[in-house]
């Protein structure tokens, strides 16, 4: 289970700082992680058509963190898995076994519609430093976003560039988000009010469709909550966002427009 850095640090710039401290499995769109350093990646830079998200072509769901649940309810349903660290918020994005439909032809994410920070941190990513308690920014070398040919540089003269420091800004803020997400999620959980669901449409095409394997809050369950249950949702914040989730629950239509 990831644990709250102390103190986030800026990009290793040392051999020793190379090494990629252990983890228990590679998060989705991943290929490889490494520690980044000027060291081993100096030369390497992030191309500026950011825009291409094509990676993200067969996510079905993206996770999500308690700061976008406003923006995202706008635009997806915003669903609860199920995960070894308690339930997590998705964005629901596609309703077959990998189709993600928010991504065009062109590679580029539906213009209006918001664009989770899940894919927006790619191809870099906060992992822990077991030494001392901190991250450290590591990055997907094999990203069709990285190369040594084009691009705006990671590197200067061994110090980390401006487009690195920006990088680090996102993937610090979006680790923090991510932990207290967990914290008013395992609330939600904990109160017995998500049930297991399912959604079923019919297409343009007249075939009918379901998307399952999904939790949502039982309107039921969450009215009938004691006053001191209540409350202590809202006081944490973990009442907006189950506000927001209800509400999102009108825009599964956009999934099969």
């Amino acid at each position: 289970m990831a644990k709250t850095p102390k103190s986030p640090k800026k990009p290793k710039k040392s051999d020793k700082a190379s090494a990629t401290p252990a983890l228990p499995a590679l998060p989705m769109f991943y290929n490889k992680v490494e520690a980044l350093s000027a060291s081993a990646h100096g030369d390497l830079k992030v191309k500026e058509n950011s825009n291409d998200v094509s990676f993200a072509r067969e996510a079905k769901s993206l996770m999500l963190t308690a700061v976008e649940f406003s923006q995202a309810a706008r635009h997806y349903p915003i669903v609860f898995g199920t995960s070894d660290v308690g339930a997590v918020p998705l964005a629901v994005t596609g309703y077959t076994g990998s189709e993600n439909i928010f991504i065009g032809d062109d590679g580029k994410w539906r213009e209006g519609v918001y664009l989770p920070a899940y894919v927006r941190r790619y191809p870099f990513i906060l992992i822990e430093n077991a030494d001392d308690d901190s991250v450290i920014l590591a990055i997907d070398p094999t990203s069709p976003m990285i190369s040594k040919d084009e691009g705006k540089p990671l590197f200067e003269d061994g110090e980390g560039t401006e487009i690195a420091k920006g990088i680090m800004n996102l993937c610090v803020s979006y680790h923090r988000e991510y932990q207290k997400t967990k914290i008013l999620c395992k609330q939600i959980d904990d109160t017995g009010i998500l049930i297991e669901q399912s959604a079923e449409a019919t297409l343009p095409d007249g075939k009918k469709t379901q998307v399952t394997g999904f939790r949502v809050v039982d309107e039921k369950a969450f009215n009938a909550l004691s006053d001191k249950e209540f409350n202590k949702l809202r006081k944490s914040g973990a009442l907006s966002l189950i506000y927001c989730h209800l509400w999102s629950m009108g825009t599964w239509k956009n999934l099969f427009e």
